[in-house]
This record gives structure tokens, C-alpha cells and sequence, in this order.
């Protein structure tokens, strides 16, 4: 009898079992807390997510790659997981199929951080089965702990109230709220960021220089990866911080880094030349990272002007994925009685078309009210890029080969947005990188 009084049922259920049964995981007292299982490879999302999370009841475990969240869920089954996906090793895209695929699992409800920019990977994900896609820079501690209550509880947090499409004012307000509560401080957040900045866009154009020099394939391959994972990085401090238009830029300078680590073909003079732009226009805005312009969202829109329907389709959605209002015009004619009379702030440009050529389109452009120094970005073929990119662009901004990346079109419209909403003079960015070390 004293054997049995000692080892009450509930303790008799092994912590960690392999399988995992689901009849197992329903046995925790009501009051155990939930356990959540949080993987990213980012040491700063995990130290501070996992800090907030456990500071609200839950019992966090952390996982700083694919690899790792396999190996935790082998041996214990958690009541929710929070899954970034784009991580080394294995992507959260495999961590999910491992998860649905296991008896014991396969009913684990599932939010996932995902880049805005990545529809692909949010896709695939989606159609393995999650419950929340979070995109990862408009995430912040409040918004997950409301998120990890929903799924687990069906209730709404009692601190905050969150929609589940925040505006960035609710993202503010909820932070606030949290704030007063001693919940989490944003204000932190940026004093690391101001602390660290010098530091941090010394390395990023180290490995940047790095990945450019790299001497055979293999090595740019494991060059890129660190890049980006940098980059990576940069999104998750600069959202926390509510620098929102860094992280917007670091957000989709992230995907088009992880796009071409994906598919190194698609690395081309025009991508290397953005590449280079978008390191030296980060450096301008970690030095500007004090003024107002850095912390408000880009609100703006976008005119794409090509008589190549196909090219008009693909640059409007790869615009709107970066949060840009954007629509097209087939006919230049038309777009520039479009142009007078509605306000676009950067403006697409083939440059040839019918009727008008971009250049000439351009210089009508600028004898438009309010148009003197709206950015535009001209689009020419692949052939004739580096003979464009050296010459004058004749009244545009940046250049862009066709057919293009529609991520790296995103990273150009963002950056020459933010540097024109910027305060002053900008420093001229690095616009022609030496040649990329021939890879073998």
C-alpha cells in the first residue's frame, strides 16, 4: 500500500516516451502548464519569444534548428509548436511534415513564422495543415502570447486584444499595453539595436564581401548561407524594435538572399548590383536609425509602366507582396494622364516601348507637378544591363533586368522608397560591385 501511496497515477506517466501515445498526452493535470515548443535559428527570437512566453505561464522549449525540433519531438510531445520557416539543416517545411506525419503529432496545433515575401514556403505549409501563419516582422511578443492563448485555450488574452490582421497601430497599442504591464519593452529592443548597429553593418558587409570573393561554388553556397542568416537576424532585432522600415527592408533583402541560396541560377549582374546597393542603403539606415522616418510603415503606391502585359502582371504582384499599393499601364500615353492626376510615388519603366521610350517618358514625367524627384526605376533586357548601369539613366533612379526577380524588384521599390521619405541628402550607394570571383 505505501508503494502506491508514494506513486499516485498521475506520476506513473513517463515524461519522455518514444512513441509518444495520444492517449499519454492527455493526461497532465488542468493545471500543468501548456507546453510550447519554439523553433527558429535565431538566438535573439528564442531569448526573447521563450523569456515572454514563459513570463505568461507556458512551459517553453526551445530549438535553434530543424534538426534540434526533431529531436525534441522524439521525445516529448508539446501542446503547441511555433515554427519558423526558413532555418538550416532542415526548413520548417520538413519540421512540419515529420509533425503531421506521426500519430502521436498529428493533432499538435502549429503556428509558423514566415517572411512576407516567401509565399512559396507559406504555401506548402498551409497544405501540410498549420493553424497560424504569423509573418515574422510584424510579429511581436504580445501578438505571440495572444496567438499561443487562442490555440490553446480558445480564449483571448486578457492583457491585450490583438487582431488577427493587425495594423502596425494595433501592433503599437498592443505593445504599449504590455508595456504598462511589465510584460515586455520595445524601448529595450532599440537601444540594443542603436548599441549594436556599428557592429552589426561592419559584418554584414564583411560577409557580403566574402560571399562575392567566394573561390569555388561550394563555398558561396556556405557564404550565402551566412549572409542571409545575418540578414535573418537584422528582420527579428529591427521588428522587435519597431523599426519598421528597416525590417521591411531587411525582411524582403532576406528572401531575395534565401532565393538565390535556393536556386544559385538565378544570380545574375542585375541581382549582384542590388546585392551591393541594399548592404550599403542598410549601413545609411542604421546611422539614420534615430529619425521618426525609420519607425513609421510605408504607405505608398506604385505605378509599373510596360506594353508587356506578362511583365505589368508579375511586377504588381511581386509590388503588393512587399505591402506597396500598386497597379499597371499597358499604354505610356495613358500613364502619364494617369500620373497627373492621381499621386504615385515610384514609378516602373520600361524603357522600350511604343510610341515613347522610357527616357523620353521620363523627362515628361519630371515636368509634372510634384515629380521632380520621385524615383524611378527603369527595366531593360538582360542583354543590355551592364551597358545601362554604366551610363546615364537619363532621369531614373536605379536599373532592373528583364525578365526579373520579382523579389528583387521587391528589395529595389522598397529601397528607393525609404530613400525618398528620407530627411536630407543620402549617401550615392554602391552601384557597380567588382565582378563575382569565377565559381568552379
Amino acid at each position: 500500500m505505501k508503494k502506491s501511496r508514494t506513486t499516485p497515477r498521475p506520476k506513473a506517466q513517463p515524461k519522455k516516451a518514444q512513441p509518444i501515445t495520444p492517449a499519454k498526452a492527455m493526461v497532465p493535470a488542468r493545471s500543468s502548464p501548456k507546453k510550447i515548443l519554439l523553433v527558429d535559428d535565431d538566438a535573439v527570437i528564442l531569448a526573447v519569444y521563450g523569456k515572454k512566453l514563459a513570463q505568461s505561464g507556458f512551459a517553453v522549449i526551445t530549438a535553434a534548428d530543424g534538426q534540434k525540433a526533431l529531436d525534441a519531438l522524439r521525445t516529448d510531445r508539446p501542446d503547441l509548436v511555433v515554427l519558423d520557416m526558413m532555418m538550416p539543416k532542415l526548413s520548417g517545411v520538413e519540421v512540419l511534415k515529420f509533425i503531421r506525419s506521426q500519430p502521436a503529432l498529428s493533432s499538435v496545433p502549429v503556428a509558423i513564422f514566415t517572411n512576407a515575401f516567401m509565399d512559396e514556403l507559406a504555401q506548402a505549409a498551409v497544405e501540410i495543415g498549420v493553424q497560424q501563419t504569423v509573418i515574422k516582422a510584424e510579429c511581436t511578443p504580445a501578438k505571440l502570447i495572444v496567438i499561443a492563448n487562442e490555440l490553446l485555450t480558445g480564449e483571448r488574452s486578457a492583457v491585450v486584444n490583438v487582431p488577427s490582421v493587425p495594423t502596425p497601430q494595433d501592433l503599437r497599442q498592443a505593445e504599449r499595453e504590455l508595456e504598462a504591464a511589465g510584460m515586455v519593452s520595445s524601448g529595450r529592443a532599440r537601444q540594443d539595436f542603436l548599441r549594436d548597429a556599428p557592429a552589426m553593418i561592419t559584418v554584414l558587409r564583411e560577409l557580403y564581401q566574402s560571399f562575392r570573393k567566394s573561390p569555388d561554388l561550394e563555398a558561396r553556397a556556405t557564404r550565402l548561407d551566412a549572409f542571409y542568416r545575418k540578414v535573418h537576424e537584422v528582420t527579428a532585432i529591427t521588428g522587435l524594435a519597431h523599426y519598421h522600415r528597416i525590417s521591411l527592408l531587411s525582411g524582403v533583402f532576406e528572401a531575395l538572399l534565401f532565393e538565390l541560396g535556393r536556386t544559385p541560377d538565378l544570380m545574375t549582374p542585375s541581382c549582384l548590383r542590388t546585392i551591393a546597393m541594399t548592404v550599403d542603403f542598410l549601413g545609411v539606415l542604421f546611422a539614420r536609425a534615430n529619425d521618426a522616418s525609420t519607425d513609421e510603415p510605408l504607405v505608398c503606391r506604385v505605378l509599373v509602366v510596360d506594353d508587356d502585359l506578362v511583365t505589368n502582371r508579375a511586377a504588381t504582384f511581386a509590388l503588393q507582396r512587399a505591402f506597396l499599393q500598386a497597379r499597371s499601364e499597358d499604354n505610356p500615353l495613358t500613364a502619364l494622364k494617369l500620373l497627373a492626376e492621381t499621386r504615385y510615388d515610384l514609378i516602373l519603366l520600361d524603357i522600350e516601348m511604343p510610341e515613347i521610350n522610357g527616357f523620353d517618358f521620363c523627362r515628361r514625367l519630371r515636368a509634372l507637378p510634384g515629380y521632380a524627384k520621385t524615383p524611378v526605376i527603369y527595366v531593360t533586357i538582360h542583354s543590355d544591363f551592364e551597358s545601362r548601369a554604366k551610363g546615364v539613366l537619363s532621369g531614373g533612379d536605379d536599373l532592373i533586368a528583364k525578365p526579373f526577380l520579382p523579389i528583387e524588384l521587391a528589395v529595389k521599390a522598397v529601397m528607393n522608397l525609404i530613400k525618398s521619405h528620407l530627411p536630407g541628402p543620402v549617401p550615392p550607394a554602391q552601384a557597380e560591385p567588382a565582378p563575382m570571383a569565377a565559381a568552379t
